[in-house]
């Protein structure tokens, strides 16, 4: 009897299914309490973490995110030609820049090698060829009358004074010479100095300001009567003449124009 009961019931049950076929929607309604349940409980579940991480990322540090949806600024032409020109210039004194220290270091390089090569002699000894060739003949010629002059050692120095004969007017009398320059070097000897031939009456001094040149030669001279008792032009003009003839050393080492006083002290006849 047990066992008709159940095959009883199995047929009910498969004769139920014949009878109502599976959907979705009656599965819902069938479950709905369950499922319901089971989406609340995850909801929760994904609420719980979401305020654990958003805890998290407070005590960690604030995360602040900034989206620029600003438009980049429009140049116009002439802001782009400019800034085209300035990159240009750049570039160009660039190149002069690393051109300059690669010829400062070429330079160096040189110098470095003529130290070798050249001792200090030899370099002057090119100087001097390199002047004597820009000389012309006539200061050649004045130079080495002058070396000639000097290689005698003590000679008297050769009297430059007017070798025609004296008129009868004229007169020799006795006159001091003395000469400093005022300008280095100051050691500066005279090679010649002629007496002054002259026909003026009484005394005097005059100062004649000279300039000398590196070969000795006086290139210019201005008279100053510093006292005369009876002639004072006179007196200027003999001794601008012969301050013109004074001869003094050759000194390449002395300045193209060197200033120098010299003062004529005329004894009257």
């Amino acid at each position: 009897m047990i066992q008709d009961k159940k095959v009883k019931n199995t047929d009910q049950i498969f004769e139920g299914i014949r009878r109502k076929p599976f959907s979705f929607k009656g599965y819902y309604e069938e479950h709905k309490i369950g499922i319901l349940g089971t989406l609340v409980f995850h909801v929760a579940l994904l609420l719980l973490f979401l305020i654990a991480k958003t805890n998290q990322y407070n005590k960690a540090g604030n995360l602040d995110v900034y989206i620029d949806f600003s438009q980049p600024e429009q140049k116009t032409p002439e802001e782009i030609a400019a800034e085209k020109k300035k990159k240009e210039e750049e570039a160009y004194y660039q190149r002069l820049l690393d051109r300059s220290l690669r010829e400062s270091n070429r330079a160096v390089n040189v110098s470095k090698d003529l130290d070798k090569k050249i001792s200090t002699q030899d370099y002057v000894k090119e100087v001097e060829k390199e002047l004597d060739a820009s000389r012309s003949e006539d200061y050649r010629k004045e130079e080495e009358k002058i070396k000639k002059i000097l290689n005698q050692g003590d000679v008297v120095p050769v009297n430059k004074a007017d070798t025609r004969k004296k008129k009868s007017e004229d007169y020799h009398g006795p006159t001091n010479i003395t000469y400093r320059f005022t300008q280095a070097p100051l050691n500066r000897k005279a090679v010649d100095l002629p007496v002054p031939v002259y026909k003026c009456m009484g005394e005097g001094i005059v100062d004649v300001h000279i300039t000398v040149d590196q070969t000795g030669n006086v290139t210019s001279a201005r008279p100053s009567v510093v006292s005369a008792s009876l002639d004072p032009d006179c007196l200027s003009e003999v001794a601008e003449k012969y301050a013109r003839r004074t001869v003094f050393n050759i000194d390449l080492s002395a300045p193209s124009s060197q200033p120098a006083v010299i003062t004529y002290q005329f004894v009257a006849q």
